[in-house]
C-alpha cells in the first residue's frame, strides 16, 4: 500500500513538473542620448543574462556580458535554430510592458509626432499579443516632455514555458531541421 502511493505521489510530480509553466522575464532599457542600454533575462529570480549595450562616437556597437564581449558568426541554418524557432510558437506571453520618456526643448512638434508614431507601433504590438494570447497583461507609458531633451526606453516581457512544452519543441524542430536539410538537398542537386 506504502508502495503504491509512494509511485503514485512520484508520477503525478513528474506530471507536474512536465506541465509546469516557468517563466522568464526579459528587461531592456536604452537611453539614446547618453548611448548606453541594459538587457537582462531572468529565470526564477536568477540573472541567466545581463548585458550593458555601448555605442561610441564613431557608431560602433560595443556588448558587455561580464568580462567577455559577444562576436557574432554567421552560421547555417542549425538544429537549434529549428528547435528555438518551433518553441517560440509554444511560448506564451503573460506580460509587456513599454515606457516611453522623449522631448525635445527645442522641437514640440517632433516630440509630439515621435511619440505619436511609437504609441501607434505599441497598438499594434499590444493588439498582436491580446489576438494571440487570452490573458495577457499590457503596461504602456509614453510621456512626451517638452521642456527637456531626453530619450529614455524600457520594456519588459515575461513569457511562460512547460517541460512539455520543450520537450515536443525538440521532436518538432527536429522534424523541421530534417525538413530544411532535405529541401536544401534538393535545390543544391
Amino acid at each position: 500500500m506504502k508502495q503504491g502511493i509512494l509511485i503514485a505521489l512520484i508520477v503525478v510530480l513528474a506530471v507536474l513538473v512536465l506541465v509546469y509553466p516557468f517563466k522568464f522575464k526579459v528587461a531592456l532599457h536604452f537611453n539614446v542620448i547618453e548611448l548606453v542600454g541594459f538587457i537582462a533575462v531572468k529565470s526564477f529570480g536568477l540573472n541567466i543574462i545581463s548585458m550593458k549595450i555601448l555605442i561610441d562616437e564613431n557608431g560602433k556597437l560595443d556588448i558587455e556580458i561580464g568580462k567577455r564581449k559577444k562576436k557574432k558568426k554567421k552560421k547555417p541554418f542549425s538544429y537549434s535554430q529549428a528547435y528555438f524557432m518551433s518553441l517560440a510558437r509554444r511560448l506564451e506571453v503573460k506580460k509587456f510592458e513599454l515606457y516611453l520618456s522623449y522631448g525635445q526643448a527645442s522641437d514640440a512638434y517632433l516630440t509630439s509626432m515621435a511619440c505619436g508614431v511609437v504609441l501607434m507601433i505599441d497598438s499594434m504590438l499590444s493588439s498582436i499579443l491580446l489576438d494571440n494570447y487570452k490573458h495577457v497583461k499590457i503596461f504602456t507609458d509614453i510621456d512626451p516632455i517638452y521642456n527637456d531633451d531626453r530619450l529614455e526606453l524600457s520594456g519588459a516581457v515575461v513569457v511562460t514555458f512547460s517541460i512539455f512544452d520543450t520537450a515536443i519543441s525538440i521532436l518538432l524542430g527536429f522534424i523541421n531541421y530534417l525538413k530544411t536539410k532535405k529541401e536544401a538537398k534538393a535545390n543544391n542537386a
